[in-house]
């Protein structure tokens, strides 16, 4: 610490201040030039904010030069305005998924080194189901879940300047959120001393996708079947997720994706299972046909094949 004494009269009050530093104890001399000085300002420069946002106060205590008497004392409480800031090395969720199970990992280093009785806290958005979560730590770290959506970690050791922590057991929200996991640590005062509330959960597909291409956000490979997720498009066709088959193809249930006709079909309900046929094709035993069988005609109002009756000869 260094410490600086300036005045708020004439220099001449005052000779130049002495000053040491002893356990957190600055002691200043100071030799005044004449009487009847009323005020005058000290500061203090290189101090190191306390590591939490706890109060703290400083002690102000004025004495003789002989120490014979004192003349003043006061007391002023501190407190810093704002906490560290955790450096977050990496961050990930194995799924983006809305809704499904999936997990959660950090590699963070604090600002402040935490001791054996400190803890952290990560508490989830209320988005998301935390259920008897699953922590991965080192041997002498454990977690714990004292409320809804929040992780406890503490230490039977030493923590480690830098901590890998995975939490599985974690459900995503029904859609990206906006809303902040925090992040904090705390001393055994529960004094807040580093936050950070930078990770928030963002669905790695976009558009209707469930799961996507790599090199694709938007390049579908499966879409989501709750439609109350993605506003019903919930119908694979091709790379999109839509709300129904176009023509020519159908639902396919196996595959919950779009899947072309047969030959010559315009709509259906199934591979074999023709229910519509273009120009000069009829629908017969649910496949288009250029021409009918024997015992039928072609119908060209319903594009069938009829049966014929005695009053049609065929």
């Amino acid at each position: 610490m260094t410490c600086t004494a300036t005045c708020t009269a004439v220099s001449s009050w005052l000779q130049s201040p002495t000053c040491s530093n002893s356990s957190n104890v600055v002691t200043v001399q100071l030799l005044f030039t004449t009487t009847g000085i009323q005020s005058f300002e000290l500061s203090f420069d290189n101090m190191k904010n306390f590591p939490s946002l706890a109060s703290y106060s400083v002690k102000v205590t004025m004495t003789s030069s002989d120490g014979a008497y004192q003349i003043s004392e006061d007391t002023y409480n501190l407190q810093n305005t704002l906490p560290n800031v955790i450096t977050l090395n990496s961050w990930s969720f194995n799924s983006t998924i809305l809704k499904e199970s999936s997990t959660f990992s950090v590699s963070m280093t604090p600002t402040v080194p935490l001791g054996s009785t400190d803890y952290i806290l990560i508490t989830f958005p209320a988005e998301f189901t935390v259920a008897s979560p699953i922590c991965t730590l080192s041997s002498q770290q454990s977690c714990s879940n004292p409320t809804s959506n929040v992780l406890k970690i503490v230490s039977t050791g030493v923590f480690p300047a830098t901590l890998a922590i995975t939490i599985s057991g974690i459900t995503n929200p029904s859609a990206s959120s906006n809303s902040p996991i925090f992040i904090e640590t705390y001393n055994s005062a529960d004094k807040l001393y580093d936050q950070d509330y930078s990770v928030k959960f963002q669905r790695f597909c976009t558009a209707y996708c469930r799961t996507c291409l790599s090199t694709n956000t938007s390049s579908c490979s499966t879409c989501y079947t709750d439609g109350t997720l993605v506003s019903g498009n919930t119908i694979l066709s091709g790379t999109t997720c839509t709300s129904g088959c176009g023509s020519g193809s159908y639902y396919n249930t196996s595959t919950m994706a779009c899947a072309t006709c047969s030959t010559n079909c315009t709509e259906c309900i199934s591979y074999s299972g023709c229910t519509a046929c273009p120009a000069n094709y009829y629908l017969y035993n649910q496949a288009c046909v250029g021409g009918c069988p024997l015992g039928y005609y072609t119908d060209s109002v319903t594009q069938t094949c009829a049966v014929c009756t005695a009053a049609l000869h065929c």
